[in-house]
């Protein structure tokens, strides 16, 4: 779950109805500033439509190989024993258009 200032990582809950605390809270100000920078926005203005081209914008990078030595060194862990760079590697970004 990606949230302008949070970022929760689920690991091995399974897909069950039952409400689980997350494996890993993480400071999102590190992964995203680069694209709020870009943009020209700060986290507290951005549009919800805004945020999820951000956080696209971000997993795309994800699914490229090579792609760890860019993230912050204190969140690489975090993503590799959670398994979502592993997850996401050779995958794809979809956004849902709305009709």
């Amino acid at each position: 779950m990606a949230l302008p200032d949070r970022l929760y990582l689920w690991k091995d809950v399974g897909n069950g109805p039952e409400l689980a605390e997350p494996t890993y809270e993480l400071d999102a100000l590190p992964f995203f500033q680069p694209y709020y920078t870009k943009a020209g926005v700060s986290p507290d203005a951005l549009a919800g439509s805004s945020f999820e081209l951000i956080v696209a914008a971000w997993l795309n990078e994800l699914v490229q190989d090579g792609v760890i030595e860019t993230l912050p060194p204190e969140a690489r862990p975090a993503l590799v024993e959670s398994g979502l760079l592993e997850a996401l590697r050779g995958g794809r970004v979809a956004l849902q258009v709305a009709a």
